[in-house]
């Protein structure tokens, strides 16, 4: 069921689809017979492939971590408004070339680090024995990337384009209030 939810969800970023109990069924029968596919193919090195699905995983995370971070701690100290992270057309856009951008090039900058013996390891990770350290790289790389790139954002332009908005700030406890 979280399959059919995620592929729908990626699927509504691109263009917007009403979500149907077919196209939930549909998409969960997918989601089923990739699952199972790799499930078959990968079974006689479970581990190993399990392994390397983590340390994809790892890789995939690591830019979009920085990039929360430095956002939520650095560029906005905690200020958002909830009402207008829902909205397409509102002041954060629907698409954020910032982030984009830092993902990226967070993302590119760790590939030579990468060593998942089973898809890759890169040149750097090969010198350095089998090491890796490519979170290493590509976390303080996305990180002041997208810091970089936020210089010219207007938070008080931000600030008054969300009047009438729910604005909240993280409190200590990880709670938001208003």
């Amino acid at each position: 069921y979280g399959a059919s939810l995620t592929l729908l969800s990626v699927a509504d970023t691109v263009r917007p689809i009403r979500s149907t109990v077919t196209k939930r069924l549909v998409s969960l029968l997918f989601a089923a017979v990739i699952a199972t596919g790799i499930a078959l193919t990968a079974s006689s090195h479970f581990i190993d492939r399990f392994s390397d699905l983590l340390a994809l995983l790892l890789y995939l995370f690591t830019p979009w971590t920085a990039i929360n971070l430095v956002d939520f701690y650095w560029v906005r100290h905690g200020h958002y408004s909830i009402r207008e992270i829902f909205n397409p057309d509102g002041m954060y856009g629907r698409w954020n070339w910032r982030g984009i951008l830092a993902y990226l090039i967070g993302f590119v900058v760790m590939i030579p680090f990468f060593s998942t013996p089973g898809l890759y390891v890169g040149p750097v990770a090969k010198a350095l024995g089998g090491a890796d350290i490519a979170m290493l790289v590509g976390l303080p790389v996305a990180a002041g990337v997208y810091l970089w790139g936020c210089r010219s954002i207007d938070l008080e332009h931000d600030r008054r384009a969300c009047t009438g908005a729910a604005l909240v700030e993280a409190d200590v406890s990880g709670c938001c209030s208003p």
